[in-house]
């Protein structure tokens, strides 16, 4: 990565541990912090099981996750919060997040990972024909919400609590080659859009227990080509 030119903050030099035990939520992000503060950067999450709560992706951060690396949801609903800047509809607590965030990215072939079957009490959101008020306060994997110029590529994303990757009033966001598996909760969806333009998604496997790539309010200039779903 140091051959590309730009610095780069690898989570072990702020504490992170690796070992699936240990809370690493404050060094991860610590080390965006200390990235974002810095005018940009890599962030760097080596080989390990890196357990973390919610932890906020911030502009001109480029979160790289080695091909063995991590990112291992907590089972323990007091490590996550609402996404702050983010508002309610569908919930929003989460693992990962970015609001009114720029030219951010997450990529390599690591994993995050949602630890969802902990959050799983038989229930759905209650959002479908018929339903009732249900299970809505579980984590999202991934939301973002009014950013701009944002890049995913790479990673396997799976078992999430709730939803997998909510895109909410962005722009320019391109998804290439990531891998999703969201089979361990009910509304397990793949993407998720609302009012968001200038989309590209391409070389996507979306395999999920609800809604594999949905599409709310009103989007405009949104393609998805050679994908696969199922659902």
């Amino acid at each position: 990565l140091r051959a590309t030119g730009f610095p780069v903050y690898n989570v072990l030099d702020y504490g992170a541990r690796g070992d699936g035990k240990t809370n690493d939520t404050t060094a991860v992000q610590a080390a965006i912090d200390a990235c974002s503060q810095q005018n940009g950067g890599i962030v760097l999450v080596p080989a390990g099981d890196f357990m973390i709560g919610t932890v906020q992706l911030k502009s001109f951060v480029t979160l790289h996750l080695a091909p063995k690396a991590r990112l291992l949801g907590s089972t323990e609903k007091s490590d996550y919060k609402a996404g702050e800047g983010i508002p309610p509809g569908n919930g929003n607590m989460v693992l990962l997040f970015a609001a009114n965030a720029e030219r951010i990215s997450v990529e390599g072939q690591g994993t995050i990972h949602g630890s969802g079957a902990a959050f799983n009490n038989g229930k759905g959101d209650g959002t479908g024909p018929g339903g009732t008020p249900g299970n809505m306060d579980r984590p999202h994997l991934l939301v973002l919400y009014k950013c701009k110029h944002v890049l995913v590529r790479d990673a396997f994303l799976t078992n999430s609590a709730y939803h997998c990757f909510r895109i909410l009033h962005c722009s320019y966001v391109q998804v290439h080659g990531v891998r999703i598996h969201n089979r361990v909760n009910r509304n397990n969806d793949g993407f998720h859009f609302n009012d968001s333009s200038y989309v590209h998604i391409s070389n996507c496997d979306v395999a999920c227990q609800d809604d594999a790539c949905a599409l709310f309010g009103s989007n405009q200039f949104v393609t998805v080509t050679n994908c696969t779903f199922s659902t």
